[in-house]
């Protein structure tokens, strides 16, 4: 059959909905995808809003990350990353809220691991000022190593925590946790730009607060000083636990050496 879409051909399987290459949904129309202004200007806040702000009324809710067996690993995988990173207001429109949390991840460990441990690598290549004092052994290198996959793990579960409870702070959270851990996971491609030299780590960062803020706003329909208020919110609690921490550490220490 023919994607009313792409116009690609393809051979589809038994009660296949979406595209193979595109993702859109086969019984949609190019025009049902775009909405007219007057149903985008009504459609308000909350679910209805976010499947209609970027991507039409028609829109049907789709990720190729978690169409793999349709798409095959490589291509689900590269789809998710390419439309998460150059337009993630149409990607979060469209993104499953629901459908469990393991193929999201998956994912966001995968991606972080691999963009954090490029960065890693990297390091020891095109030296890092950040690291530069570090002087690290072998042993410990090989450590950090090592624990940058269940790292990505914690640090995906914390901030999704983290925004969660923002949420809550900001407009009150309309969604369940599920739909906010899996904004959090798709996130994850932005962890890929660790891997430029030197500035990647602010890059990749940047990046990703941008791509969390896009996404609350169109998830969770706020305005976007309010979507990035709660974005924000969490990364300076991180940042004043961290200040604190290393203040504390630093006091102890030199009251060893008194």
């Amino acid at each position: 059959m023919t994607c009313p879409h792409c116009g690609r051909e393809f051979v589809p399987l038994e009660g296949q909905i979406f595209c193979s290459y595109c993702g859109a949904a086969l019984a949609a129309t190019p025009s049902d995808r775009t909405g007219s202004p007057s149903e985008t200007e009504s459609a308000g806040t909350g679910e209805t809003a976010r499947l209609t702000e970027v991507s039409g009324a028609g829109s049907a809710e789709y990720s190729p990350w978690e169409d793999i067996h349709n798409l095959g690993f490589f291509k689900g995988l590269t789809q998710t990353i390419g439309q998460s990173l150059s337009a993630p207001a149409r990607f979060f429109a469209t993104m499953p809220l629901k459908g469990g949390l393991l193929n999201p991840l998956l994912y966001a460990i995968m991606l972080q691991s691999v963009g954090n441990m490029l960065g890693y690598l990297g390091s020891f290549v095109v030296p890092n000022p950040f690291l530069a004092q570090a002087k690290l052994s072998a042993t410990v290198s090989v450590t950090l190593a090592l624990l940058i996959p269940p790292l990505a793990f914690l640090w995906v579960v914390m901030w999704s925590l983290l925004l969660h409870s923002s949420l809550f702070l900001v407009a009150g959270s309309s969604k369940d946790f599920e739909a906010t851990l899996r904004l959090v996971c798709y996130c994850s491609a932005a962890d890929l730009l660790n891997a430029i030299p030197v500035a990647g780590g602010l890059i990749a960062l940047a990046w990703k607060l941008y791509m969390l803020t896009v996404g609350v706003r169109t998830i969770y329909g706020l305005s976007s000083g309010r979507s990035a208020a709660a974005v924000f919110l969490p990364l300076l609690v991180c940042c004043s636990v961290f200040v604190g921490g290393t203040m504390i550490a630093v006091m102890g220490l030199s009251g060893l050496y008194d």
